[in-house]
């Protein structure tokens, strides 16, 4: 839908003055209206800016002053809200109101209710309060008086001190105050203040601070060999999401520029029959050049795969058909020997992780930007978690990272796994307008039009109808382009020659933003408040009940200082909850927004072509920094995943399983090699740290070899530490070893030849009763009823033998 409403290009000055007013039948002014509403509405204002204290006589003027109004209209009340919504749909004229003021009645009843609660009537105050909301419709759809009106207070305002007075008429204080027969001017001292909703202010609320995340696999990536010789990799890269889809796949082959990588895409096909999906068929085509997806062989089993997540969703008999799943994937290896060959896996949506790395053995990259699962069975879901938390512990095989802090955090609250965090950089978007390195080409000559992006919130309020209304009475002179839903699509081309946006999010981890950020166009969004309305309108998918799925014990352990339960019911959702999970989101995050709380507010920023410019540069800057960061980390993902030479990893896990088991001991690694001591683990700590990439939980011990001639160095880096734990009886030993003699091999280190040659071919599967001496490995009970306080001990360890299965010489650091 185009709404040009620039016929000519009238003064800007013109413009700004005449968008700075509301519409007379919602500011109440003009001569349809009584003076009377005016006086209540500056009344109200000032009162607003004193913090809602009454000022002199002011609390017996509103009163008196509302309760006239409201007695006034109180035959018209009950019709109010319907006529109200057809003034508002352009239904009928404003004239229809005859003189009421509808935001004038909803102040009216806010003032009215302060004043009860401050005299004792605590039930007329909480009964004023519920029939203003009520008076503002379902879902509060009739209320634009913060955004389309200078009346001071609305549904968040009026819902605050509702919840307010609710929650103190419920507590133990206002009982023991009834009970005791305490007056009322007793009891409305007790009783909380009248309040502003901390929403709906010009202060936007801050980001949430977090702390980025470096997965432990990175801190041995450094030790690799960057480059390789140009080589040939195929790579697949499976998902639902058209843009999570080729958001890796374009970063992937910008990141590795060197090599000649080839990509194969399984993903959602065009849909049959399902309209609302239409649009990712056009993104595919656009962005891939893929328009007609394959109907055969390993494509089709995909999207059949895809059909039959659809239906377990719906469908609980269907309810995930694992067995089925595992068959379906088989088959597509099976029959495509391309498939076979690639040497790299990507997956976006947890669920398909688990299942490839159920049937295949390959390298996996998993970037999540969804939900981890779909609550079903309680007890079966569990099983998924416990999947997806062994996964991300094997960093061997598999990299992991998730496109936004809010879904790091309920995935953290979910699993107490904490994932890195890689923001999705949009590539794709660029089309042609990107070269081979990642970097854009010449940024296209911008239009005077503005684009309104498309958002569930136009369909489901009054938001266009009273976007128009105020475009038609200011005569706006910038022409708008306004994107209602999916089938209006428009291209990335056509999204980097717009002025700026604006996006009402319908989600907080919308791959559409990042989309809008990434072609540097000036992006506009609504304040919290309004944010929150939005919210109300639409829900979240990320917040789903749907997707309501976590851990048992973590449930069951969370007292009253943990985060908010990040699943909820958008109509029974409350503003603290929702915006408290918003400030994780990129959309309150990322720099250089431009925000608004009004109509007036917007149009205005809409109009400063000098503050449009600026934060275009900035983001240009930004996205210039930003991606540097991503196609580093694609890259280090990719050299860990294929590295041909097992020791740097092997050295990095030796060194994250030494700082772990160091670190409980009171013992940091930094200790022995900032003295240049060389020093090598072995025994148990070997094993544990190649196949596990942790200590094994049934040892008792770190076996770490030192040199002889390094011993005394080792000894007076921490001397009084050495005496404490031999004073507790551990021993200390140590022999005339060298490090080449036991895993170096014409200089590289090979520590899994060492560990099958002393654990044999299956010592890659635990087994804590396998052992060559007569006594069995203790069980992971036994082993921990022999330690106390954090020490080990024992008839095993005073004998030499830790209970991981070394037996020789060593230093044994308990």
């Amino acid at each position: 839908m185009l709404l040009n409403n620039a016929s000519g290009m009238p003064q800007v000055a013109l413009a700004r003055s005449g968008c700075q007013e509301a519409l007379p039948h919602l500011e109440c002014t003009g001569p349809s209206f009584d003076p009377i509403w005016t006086e209540l509405r500056k009344m109200s204002i000032a009162h607003r800016e004193a913090d809602l204290q009454w000022q002199g006589d002011l609390a017996t003027q509103a009163f008196e002053l509302s309760t006239f109004l409201l007695g006034s209209w109180i035959s018209e009340i009950p019709l109010a809200p319907k006529t109200f919504d057809q003034v508002l749909k352009q239904r009928q004229l404003p004239s229809s109101l005859a003189g009421l003021c509808f935001y004038g009645l909803v102040t009216a009843m806010f003032l009215r209710a302060q004043v009860f609660a401050e005299r004792g009537s605590f039930e007329d105050a909480l009964g004023s309060l519920e029939d203003a909301l009520a008076l503002l419709g379902a879902r509060w759809h009739l209320d634009f008086i913060r955004e389309a009106s200078s009346w001071p207070f609305g549904a968040l305002d009026l819902r605050a001190n509702r919840d307010q007075l609710r929650r103190w008429l419920n507590s133990s204080q206002w009982v023991a105050g009834c009970s005791a027969v305490a007056t009322r001017s007793d009891l409305a001292t007790a009783a909380p203040l009248f309040r502003s909703s901390p929403f709906t202010g010009l202060q936007e609320p801050a980001a949430a601070l977090v702390v980025p995340t470096e997965a432990g696999w990175r801190r041995g990536a450094g030790h690799m060999n960057r480059w390789q010789a140009s080589r040939l990799l195929g790579l697949v890269v499976f998902g639902v999401h058209s843009t999570l889809v080729l958001e890796p796949a374009t970063m992937l082959k910008a990141a590795l520029r060197f090599w000649q990588v080839q990509v194969r895409i399984f993903m959602r096909d065009c849909p049959r029959g399902n309209d609302a999906w239409a649009h990712h068929c056009t993104l595919q085509c656009h962005a891939l050049g893929e328009c007609a997806p394959s109907s055969q062989g390993s494509a089709q089993l995909f999207v059949d795969l895809v059909h039959m997540f659809e239906e377990a969703i719906h469908e609980r008999s269907s309810y995930y058909k694992v067995g089925d799943y595992l068959e379906v994937i088989s088959q597509m290896h099976q029959i495509d020997p391309e498939l076979r060959r690639s040497e790299l896996y990507v997956c976006t949506a947890p669920l398909m992780c688990s299942l490839l790395r159920a049937v295949v053995e390959k390298p996996l990259l998993a970037y999540l930007g969804m939900q981890l699962h779909v609550h079903v069975d309680r007890q079966i879901d569990q099983l998924w978690l416990m999947h997806f938390q062994a996964m991300v512990r094997d960093v061997q095989s598999n990299v992991w990272a998730v496109h936004n802090f809010a879904m790091r955090e309920q995935i953290r609250y979910a699993t107490n796994v904490e994932l890195e965090v890689v923001r999705p950089r949009a590539l794709y978007a660029l089309g042609t307008g990107y070269s081979k390195y990642g970097r854009p080409q010449r940024s296209p000559k911008r239009s005077r039009e503005v684009l309104f992006f498309r958002s569930s919130y136009f369909r489901l309020s009054l938001f266009v109808k009273v976007l128009e209304a105020q475009l038609q009475a200011c005569d706006f002179p910038l022409p708008l382009r306004l994107v209602k839903a999916s089938e209006d699509f428009v291209t990335f081309g056509e999204m980097r020659r717009f002025r700026a946006a604006v996006l009402f999010p319908w989600d907080p981890t919308l791959m559409a933003f990042y989309e809008l950020y990434r072609l540097n166009t000036v992006l506009l969004l609504p304040r919290s408040g309004w944010i929150f309305k939005v919210q109300f309108f639409t829900g979240w998918i990320w917040s789903q009940p749907l997707g309501a799925l976590e851990f048992a014990h973590l449930a069951a352990a969370r007292g009253v200082e943990s985060p908010p339960y990040p699943w909820w019911r958008p109509e029974a959702s409350d503003p603290e909850t929702v915006l408290y999970w918003y400030a994780f989101s990129d959309c309150q995050r990322l720099p250089h927004l431009l925000r608004f709380g009004s109509f007036s507010e917007l149009f205005l920023q809409l109009l400063d072509t000098d503050r449009l410019r600026r934060a275009r540069r900035k983001m240009q800057r930004h996205n210039r920094r930003a991606l540097a960061v991503g196609l580093r980390w694609y890259r280090d993902a990719v050299l860990w995943l294929l590295e041909e030479k097992a020791a740097e990893k092997s050295q990095a896990s030796l060194t994250l399983a030494f700082s772990r088991l160091a670190a409980s001991r009171g013992l940091s690694e930094p200790t022995v090699q900032g003295q240049n001591v060389t020093f090598m683990v072995s025994e148990g700590t070997l094993l544990g740290a190649v196949r596990d990439q942790d200590i094994i939980p049934y040892t008792a011990d770190l076996d770490i070899f030192v040199p002889r001639e390094g011993w005394e160095r080792a000894m007076l880096i921490n001397e009084e530490r050495f005496r404490r734990w031999n004073a507790v009886g551990q021993t200390v030993h140590s022999g005339n070893w060298k490090l080449q003699d036991v895993v170096m091999i014409r200089n590289i280190s090979f520590p899994e030849i060492y560990v099958e040659a002393r654990y044999g071919p299956n010592w890659r599967v635990p087994d804590h009763q396998a052992r060559e001496l007569a006594e069995k490995y203790p069980t992971l009970e036994e082993a921990k009823a022999r330690c106390v306080g954090g020490m080990c001990c024992g008839g095993d360890l005073q004998k030499g033998e830790d209970l991981g299965g070394s037996k020789n010489w060593r230093l044994a650091w308990g």
